[in-house]
């Protein structure tokens, strides 16, 4: 990258600061260890002893469980219903648990659901205990100590001598058969083994080492823990070797017990569904009158209008609604009920849609210097919209000073069309404006609105004015009609909306995928969607494609052989979603600037293996004012970054790098998107050079290049330009 002098003189400085800093004091929090001593070295005394909560009382001061951290209220034994085997019950945050291990060894020896986990009795696996749970970025977030005295209450008995336990457990099954087959290391001296499923004793392992299914007390389809004791000659049974295993399904699931079809109140869609789960069931299946309609969901909402167009409903009659439930081995029976299905009224096309006493408002409006669009309002209610019929709005506007209005093309209260239904107006003092809107309607409802808002919009301030709209219209159509002039509104490629003298539209049903807004090809400007960031319409209308940028790091660097010579670093932006590079990462715009962050790899690792453009430790942030790839219309452009004039003495300190791409955004804050990198991204200078003298290319450098190299090698004294 092509650096000027005046950035070479400030990235000099900076460099040297980074360089003179010589320690750096870093808080390290206690690396958690599993070991018995310290849950040996416990008091006890302090936590009590656990019962039977089914009441038998047959684990009555046998254990103790005794939480350090992570763990707000633990129970007495029990075996709830989504339970493998008896255990201990405690709250804790369940959403990320990825392992747990017992005395430094993983076990799978536990149940989870809701905010709770029941670590069952077989994880403590010897007298002193030492729990660990582990998130998905492999901290322990919780820890356990648990006491197991075999039947007293002293917890001063010496266990029993246990057998070791049999390693590397395997379940497999022959869906021909219908049998398991088990497998493990055997122990020595051992010659018999118990087989366990669910915490439940199946009996001993045969010497073939195979139960049919049928024995085994489990459902098709259905996770289980599968276990494998070695008993010795004194009748000791070791801690249990555990896996996880899913049992196969060998045939068609069973037909729904019952199912139901609900209507909504405005009477425009049904909730199909099966009022309890099918065991085995991989989804289940709509029938209408008979014949397929689509897969649904255990609870599925369907439009009338759907049912009707696609599946054969019959409005005004009595229509049969059947599900069956299916896996990969075939579909159930049908269950079905009759449906009364009410009339629909029949779509008059072309039919004006507003009331004659609507068609026009007059009004003084006060001074506007805050607040929301709708502070001031005119609302048109109980509008009658079908689902896939094109809908035109069109009126005329003055206004006695100049003010902005919003108009909102509502489906329900709570829901906009597909383009949100929030365009902005901009009038002109005394001049009278005629607006059109055209849309396909995304739902069918009774509950449909147009409002006209004369509140805060755009953030304007506005004096007061007389306000007049007149000729207020709002017609359906079968089929898109044809008008003249209007500017098309797209998102992602669908088209959604036409208007004609709209400022700005607010889109508020289009997510901002990834987070990172849209990019318009018409003003080549990014933008956030939602209800109060407008966009501004040209006559071109608006063509918004979602950003998906990517940022990444070429691994490794290279050396910078022209003065000033350095280290350097590639980064690559892959614009994403057919955007050319030149339209998003056009430099003249600035509507994406990219850059790399350069730091040491011991500051790197101090602060957390974490380095943005907000970080505040030493670091150069370089700004790309260059691409290799010019011109070249692709979606992916590539740049460096470059830290020089390295002080001799530190030829061989790493330095890494973390390439960035800011979206600047025209209505909202700007965001950036980081490389992922780790430290074996990090390299010296001097590793470089090393790898590059032992390339083939290095007999093709000028003696000037083979000196630089030859001197990073050396570690002597600084590079000059």
């Amino acid at each position: 990258m092509n650096i000027s002098k005046r950035k070479q003189g400030i990235l000099a400085i900076i460099c040297t600061i980074a360089m003179i800093v010589t320690s750096i004091t870093v808080y390290n929090p206690r690396e958690v260890k599993a070991g018995q001593s310290d849950a040996a070295s416990y008091d006890y005394s302090t936590t009590a002893w656990l019962g039977d909560g089914a009441g038998g009382g047959k684990y009555n001061n046998k254990y103790k469980l005794a939480p350090l951290r992570g763990v707000s209220n633990i129970a007495n034994i029990q075996k709830p219903p989504f339970a493998t085997a008896d255990g201990i019950y405690m709250a804790l945050a369940t959403d990320d648990v990825k392992k747990v291990t017992v005395n430094g060894t993983e076990t799978s020896e536990y149940d989870m659901q809701g905010a709770g986990m029941l670590l069952h009795l077989a994880a403590m696996t010897e007298k002193y205990n030492d729990i660990l749970i582990y998130n998905s970025k492999g901290e322990a977030f919780a820890e356990l100590y648990g006491l197991y005295a075999d039947g007293t209450d002293s917890g001063t008995v010496e266990p029993v001598e246990k057998p070791a336990a049999p390693a590397d457990l395997k379940v497999s099954f022959n869906e021909e058969e219908k049998t398991c087959t088990i497998s493990f290391g055997e122990v020595e001296g051992i010659t018999t083994y118990n087989f366990y499923v669910g915490g439940e004793k199946i009996g001993t392992v045969p010497e073939n080492k195979t139960f049919n299914i049928s024995d085994l007390n489990v459902e098709e389809g259905k996770e289980y823990i599968f276990g494998v004791t070695s008993v010795n000659a004194k009748n000791v049974e070791s801690n249990k070797a555990t896996t996880k295993a899913t049992t196969p399904v060998f045939s068609a699931p069973s037909a729904p017990t019952q199912i139901y079809a609900n209507i909504n109140p405005a009477q425009t869609d049904y909730t199909v569904g099966v009022v309890q789960a099918v065991t085995g069931a991989k989804g289940y299946r709509f029938y209408i009158n008979g014949e397929f309609a689509k897969e649904i969901a255990k609870d599925q909402v369907i439009t009338i209008a759907e049912m009707e167009e696609k599946y054969g409903l019959k409005r005004g009659e009595d229509n049969t609604f059947g599900i069956s439930a299916f896996n990969d081995k075939g579909e159930s029976a049908r269950t079905e009920i009759k449906v009364s299905v009410p009339a629909g009224e029949t779509f008059e096309n072309g039919k004006e849609l507003i009331p004659n006493d609507r068609k026009s408002y007059s009004g003084k409006v006060g001074e506007i210097v805050g607040g929301n669009p709708y502070d001031v309002q005119n609302v048109i209610k109980k509008i009658k919209f079908e689902q896939n019929k094109w809908y035109v709005v069109k009126f005329s506007a003055t206004c006695d000073v100049n003010k902005k209005i919003q108009v909102r093309v509502q489906e329900d209260i709570t829901w906009h069309n597909e383009a949100g239904g929030h365009y902005n107006v901009a009038l002109n003092a005394g001049e009278s404006t005629d607006v059109i809107i055209k849309f396909k309607a995304n739902k069918s409802t009774d509950e449909g609105m147009l409002n006209f808002c004369m509140g805060y919009v755009e953030n304007t301030v506005s004096e007061e004015a007389n306000m007049n709209i007149s000729n207020i219209s709002l017609i359906g159509y079968n089929d898109e009609p044809q008008i003249e002039n209007m500017s098309e509104i797209k998102v992602d490629g669908n088209s959604v909306a036409y208007v004609s003298n709209v400022t700005a539209a607010c889109i508020t049903n289009y997510s901002n995928k990834n987070g990172y807004g849209y990019f318009n090809a018409v003003d080549k400007k990014a933008y956030y969607t939602g209800e109060d960031k407008a966009i501004p319409v040209s006559d071109k209308g608006l063509d918004l494609k979602s950003i998906a940028l990517n940022v990444t790091m070429t691994p490794g660097a290279s050396i910078r052989l022209a003065a000033p010579t350095g280290l350097r670093f590639q980064t690559t932006v892959e614009s994403g979603n057919d955007i050319a590079v030149d339209d998003i990462l056009d430099l003249k715009t600035g509507t994406v600037t990219t850059g790399t962050l350069i730091t040491t790899r011991r500051l790197y690792e101090a602060n957390d293996n974490t380095l943005t453009r907000d970080s505040d430790y030493k670091f150069l942030d370089i700004e790309n004012d260059g691409w290799f790839n010019d011109g070249t219309k692709t979606t992916t452009g590539k740049f460096c970054g470059s830290i020089v004039r390295i002080k001799d003495g530190n030829y061989d300190r790493e330095f890494i790098a973390v390439g960035y791409a800011t979206i600047n955004y025209s209505n909202g804050d700007p965001k950036t998107v980081y490389a992922e990198v780790t430290v074996n991204n990090a390299k010296s200078i001097q590793y470089v050079a090393n790898k590059v003298k032992a390339s083939e290319k290095f007999s093709g450098y000028t003696a000037e290049q083979k000196n630089i190299i030859e001197k990073y090698i050396a570690n002597r004294k600084e590079i000059l330009e």
